[in-house]
């Protein structure tokens, strides 16, 4: 496959500021650690006599780059004060610097080095009818510098050239955010990392799981040999688990001694954590983690959803990058490399009143980067959310209708990439994501109506098939003979 290099040699300056930001920590023995801040400067350890007494600077101390995590001495006259570690990082956007690419002979990909000090990469591409530039995916920063990244293009972009396209490098911090600032005393961020062993008397004799006809169902599998996998606040690799806890963040328990289970890890994140994924290494641990939290709706911004790379070498959780995607997280399914997110907003990104929902891909194939592949949007507010071993759907409510909801199916294809979306319109709505399998040929849905087919209003069950359609049809159609209802649908 041949390969098209290109070069931006612009260079553009904006200013930057520092602000105050308040990072969570952990006690250990008479010190106090915690992970720095990307664009920190300095870190400053403050004391508070009581409650409502004014802090107290004991210590500030430079950051430095080679040291992603930092510790500090606590003073004795102050062990049993409250306590607080606040850096000052530089906020702003920076400086935005044009980098070089190559772009692959069948212009489908193109690929870049990272480089220093970069919050994110923005690749982007020039419309010639409206005379401005697009992005049309966005790379999360890597801590290794000149490591290559592989972006896969949007199909919708068709045959293009490398001179419209650009990748930008965003040098500099963003400002802090407030809704990651720690709002509870610190002594409520630490706690018990060893725990006495808990002894049952069993009435009955336990038997193996698989034992008779006991089956156990794993994830599905879709259509083209890749795991689907659900997210979950915690998972199991061989004897270690590891904990997303909501209240303090990611813990890794080692229950190698199960009387004596320990905390090996531990990452801060208070109140917050949504969704964990794992990612490489065996059966008896993971190499890197995906941590999916939310940002709260504020004044000044919609809410969104932020996620996390961190890596877990030796069992130490240790931030690698983020990045931050619009709407609140409603579900996530990792196909093979790919992350699917579906979030919601009643805001838009420029923050008008609407509804609307995302489809978002990100590419995890690449270790301790993220880059998001594709952001498909419906002006519509999802409230049921699935998938089975070949697709993923969405089902919500038109605007001004809500006794029908409107079925969005993407298939899964060949390496966790999603299709085009299919599009159905149902006889009701759909309660939950129990509500709809896949069948034959389609889906099927059990959706709630309240008018039955004679037009008077009751409320009942029916069962509905769709199948995808003739070639090339990207609408999905009722199976059967059958016109506004399938001739198998149940009163229930």
């Amino acid at each position: 496959m041949g390969l098209i290099f290109f070069f931006f040699g612009s260079f553009l300056v904006q200013s930057q500021t520092t602000s105050n930001q308040i990072v969570p920590f952990k006690k250990v023995g008479q010190k106090v650690e915690f992970s720095q801040p990307q664009g920190s400067v300095s870190f400053s350890l403050q004391s508070q006599a009581r409650s409502g007494a004014p802090w107290t600077t004991l210590k500030t101390t430079p950051a430095k780059a080679s040291s992603p995590i930092v510790s500090l001495s606590i003073p004795p006259e102050v062990r049993n004060r409250n306590l607080r570690v606040v850096a000052l990082v530089v906020s702003g956007t920076g400086q935005r610097k044009s980098l070089s690419f190559s772009l692959a002979g069948n212009g489908k990909s193109l690929n870049f080095k990272t480089t220093k000090q970069a919050r994110l990469y923005s690749v982007e591409s020039y419309q010639i009818s409206k005379k401005r530039w697009y992005r049309v995916s966005t790379v999360a920063a890597s801590s290794m510098e000149g490591s290559s990244v592989r972006v896969n293009l949007p199909s919708n972009l068709g045959k293009i050239t490398a001179s419209c396209l650009r990748v930008i490098a965003v040098c500099g911090d963003a400002s802090s955010s407030v809704d990651l600032a720690l709002s509870v005393p610190a002594n409520l961020c630490s706690g018990v990392s060893k725990f006495e062993a808990r002894k049952h008397a069993l009435a009955a004799d336990v038997f193996p799981l698989g034992v008779g006809s006991i089956k156990t169902a794993g994830n599905p599998v879709s259509s083209s040999g890749v795991a689907v996998e659900e997210a979950d606040l915690w998972k199991i690799r061989g004897r270690k688990i590891y904990l997303f806890n909501q209240l303090r963040g990611l813990q890794v328990l080692d229950v190698t001694d199960a009387s004596n289970p320990e905390v090996a890890g531990y990452w801060p994140l208070a109140a917050r954590g949504e969704d964990l994924f794992l990612l490489g290494g065996n059966d008896k641990s993971a190499t890197e983690a995906l941590l999916l939290a939310r940002l709260p709706w504020q004044s000044d911004r919609p809410e969104g959803t932020r996620i996390f790379r961190v890596g877990l070498i030796n069992d130490v959780p240790e931030l690698q990058t983020s990045l931050d995607l619009p709407g609140a997280l409603q579900e996530s399914r990792l196909v093979g490399g790919r992350l699917h997110i579906v979030s919601t907003s009643w805001q838009d990104e420029e923050g008008k009143w609407s509804p609307k929902t995302w489809v978002i891909t990100l590419d995890v194939s690449q270790p301790g980067i993220l880059v998001e592949e594709s952001r498909q949007s419906i002006p519509r507010y999802v409230s049921a959310i699935g998938s089975t071993e070949k697709y993923i759907w969405l089902a919500g409510s038109e605007s001004g209708d809500w006794t029908r909801h409107t079925l969005t199916a993407y298939p899964i294809l060949t390496g966790g990439v999603l299709g085009q979306p299919m599009v159905a319109k149902l006889g009701g709505v759909i309660q939950d994501k129990f509500k709809v399998g896949e069948i034959q040929g389609g889906l099927a849905a059990a959706v709630q109506s309240w008018t039955a087919p004679d037009g008077s209003w009751r409320n009942q069950i029916l069962l509905e098939t769709y199948g995808m359609g003739e070639t090339g049809q990207m609408n999905l159609r009722q199976l059967g003979n059958c016109a506004e209802r399938v001739a198998s649908c149940h009163s229930i």
